[in-house]
């Protein structure tokens, strides 16, 4: 037997950036709970009940209206859920246009609020009778359901608006439907601790920690480097290994002979070098997430270090990381500032990264871009905090003294552009103002 639960039809509307017409308001479609299973009950029940999932008014190109919907089954058997769009009922603006070709529909499992799943991505004719996948007894699964009006479509749209009922549907079942394959889309987190660096000097084996959120496979790679010479380690384990979630593994690895004798030569000339451990981990869905540990002896002039940096950034790009890092920047030190100091910057990133800094400063009404903002470029570490004073140049750090005793605001703005190693991009940018005190 089949269960059926109507969720509220989605009403959207289409609108002008400058013009906006009056909409429809949705009716709202009753719930629908009937049926049982033979050999016990499929009982589903939902929330929101009877009530609108999803409605908006004056939604602009380019904009979405999004709404979640939690169902549960409280029978004792399971059943395979599904997923239609009835009912569809477009109703044409004042110029004649249809929102037929330029809405979007995507369904996204939130059951795991940190790790969503697209599921569905397309019109709302394409969604007839979708495979959601099991509904065990005693489960429960969240649903977030968007609608996404096409930036392209045009002027002609105003004014018109789509309806449609949403028909979740239960199929008891003893052989359900497994979630779909795609439900894994998220790479998982890594971290890598490598020490140290007196078994570094003695010739001695590694150690290396590394921990995850879920069950991976870890290869590790070095490269070791003095800003001339390079050497690469393709492979530091004879053979993967496997990592259990939440916990933390420690692993002894030696270096191979030419590694050895790379390091042996350093050491005996007093010579600096870097050797850098990488971690690569795969789970189960074939995600994959790198890491990167270094243990530096002595000090790299600054063009090795540079030269180190970017050939470190050489890596392939993980299939299914598209997701940029995510970056938090804050400017501290508005006294020093004022008192003609350098100011503190404060920057965070959730993976290791590569970010730029561009500075601007406001002087009232106008704005001027600062040449020479020192350092330009910074590597962040996943999971820790940079804190570092910038290097102002003397010409702003007077001329925002100056402002400030002609009883003038500014504002100081730096934007931090970090770049992961799969190339997902992200932009934040800090600001620090400063007011003249009122006598």
């Amino acid at each position: 037997m089949t269960r059926l639960i109507v969720l509220a039809a989605l009403a959207l509307a289409a609108a002008a950036a400058t013009v906006r017409w009056p909409n429809p308001t949705p009716e709202p479609t009753p719930l629908v709970l009937r049926a049982t299973a033979d050999g016990g009950a499929l009982r589903i029940t939902s929330t929101p009940d009877g009530r609108a999932l999803l409605s908006a008014t004056n939604l602009a190109p380019g904009k979405s209206a999004e709404g979640t919907v939690a169902l549960r089954n409280d029978g004792s058997l399971g059943g395979s859920l599904a997923v239609s769009a009835t009912n569809l009922r477009y109703g044409a603006g004042p110029g004649g246009g249809s929102l037929a070709a330029g809405l979007q529909l995507e369904i996204e499992e939130r059951t795991d609020p940190t790790r969503p799943t697209v599921l569905f991505r397309g019109p709302p004719e394409a969604l007839g009778g979708f495979q959601l996948g099991a509904l065990p007894a005693g489960t429960g699964r969240v649903f977030l359901v968007r609608a996404h009006i096409d930036p392209a479509l045009g002027n002609t749209a105003q004014g018109s608006s789509l309806a449609f009922d949403l028909v979740w549907s239960a199929t008891a079942d003893s052989s359900c439907v497994p979630p779909p394959s795609l439900a894994d889309l998220r790479p998982p987190t890594l971290r890598l601790r490598v020490a140290s660096r007196s078994a570094l000097l003695r010739r001695r084996p590694l150690t290396v920690y590394l921990r995850s959120d879920e069950r991976v496979s870890v290869t590790l790679s070095a490269l070791l480097s003095d800003g001339r010479r390079s050497v690469r380690v393709r492979s530091l384990l004879s053979r993967p290994a496997r990592l259990e979630a939440g916990k933390t593994a420690r692993l002894r690895v030696r270096l191979p002979r030419p590694a050895a004798r790379f390091v042996s030569a350093r050491v005996a000339r007093r010579l600096p070098f870097v050797v850098s451990i990488t971690a690569s981990a795969r789970d189960a869905a074939g995600n994959v997430r790198r890491a990167t540990a270094a243990i530096a002896v002595g000090r790299l002039p600054a063009r090795a270090r540079r030269a180190q940096s970017d050939e470190l950034a050489r890596c392939a790009r993980a299939p299914a990381d598209g997701r940029a890092p995510r970056v938090s920047a804050r400017l501290l030190d508005a006294r020093a500032l004022a008192r003609g100091r350098q100011p503190t910057l404060v920057v965070s990133s959730d993976e290791d990264a590569t970010a730029t800094l561009a500075g601007s400063i406001n002087y009232g009404r106008k704005t001027a871009r600062i040449k020479g903002l020192r350092p330009s470029r910074i590597v962040l570490r996943g999971g820790r905090t940079a804190r570092l004073r910038l290097g102002l140049p003397r010409k702003v750090l007077a001329r925002a003294r100056a402002e400030l005793r002609r009883r003038r605001a500014i504002a100081l703005r730096i934007t931090v552009t970090a770049r992961d190693r799969a190339g997902n991009t992200r932009a934040v940018t800090a600001a620090l103002r400063l007011r003249p005190r009122r006598s």
